[in-house]
């Protein structure tokens, strides 16, 4: 599980994009969700990966590394394209200039490739999307 910061920052960007209609609903962790019938949805969830210190003393720094990863579900039988365009839309949201704004730092992104779902009864084709990220907190400036 990554630290509050950066989940807010990633969490942040994408109900904004939800928000305006680019996104469609998404699923948190541990909050209730019910998957709409027939029509796109996201799941997303970050994992924070390693923290290590870069610099000592009283400017110190901690950098913590980590993915976000959002899986995009359209139902089965529509298509790639839908979800393909999903995702996409989901990697602008962390692509410069948004990427070097702010304490959380985006670096790679990358879709994966998609596959039926293997849990439940089968009814969608869920494609990953992974975000890479690195935070870079300054304990002593957080007093």
């Amino acid at each position: 599980m990554a630290g509050p910061e950066p989940w807010a920052d990633a969490k942040g960007r994408l109900q904004a994009a939800q928000q305006v209609g680019l996104l469609p609903p998404i699923q948190w962790p541990n909050e209730e969700f019910e998957r709409p019938q027939g029509s796109p949805f996201l799941a997303a969830d970050m994992v924070g990966a390693a923290g290590e210190p870069v610099e000592m003393g009283p400017n110190a720094q901690w950098d913590e590394d980590g993915t976000l990863h959002v899986q995009v579900f359209v139902p089965w039988g529509y298509g790639s394209e839908p979800g393909r365009q999903l995702a996409r839309q989901v990697v602008r949201l962390f692509q410069p200039p948004a990427a070097a704004s702010g304490p959380v730092l985006y670096r790679r992104c990358s879709i994966g490739a998609g596959e039926k779902e293997q849990e439940g009864e089968g009814k969608w084709w869920v494609l990953p999307v992974w975000v890479d990220f690195t935070f870079q907190d300054h304990p002593a400036a957080a007093g």
